[in-house]
């Protein structure tokens, strides 16, 4: 695993999001608290406006791939 990274690849990344519901719930766990903490941290609204869509469309996109529905 390569330091300060959770899944060491990007090839071990992709093969997390294609375990979609099977996969690890303590690193889905981890990288939605991850998330929470870096939208908390942003405290200018314009800011938060840019760029949660993409967020929620990124997630939501996770989701289906996922058969999360």
């Amino acid at each position: 695993m390569t330091p300060g990274t959770m899944c060491g690849t990007p090839q071990a990344a992709q093969a997390e999001v294609e375990a979609g519901a099977t996969g690890s719930k303590t690193l889905r766990a981890a990288a939605l608290r991850a998330l929470r903490l870096l939208v908390g941290a942003v405290a200018d609204g314009d800011a938060l406006a840019f760029f949660v869509p993409g967020i929620v469309s990124g997630l939501s996109n996770a989701l289906l791939a996922a058969g999360m529905s």
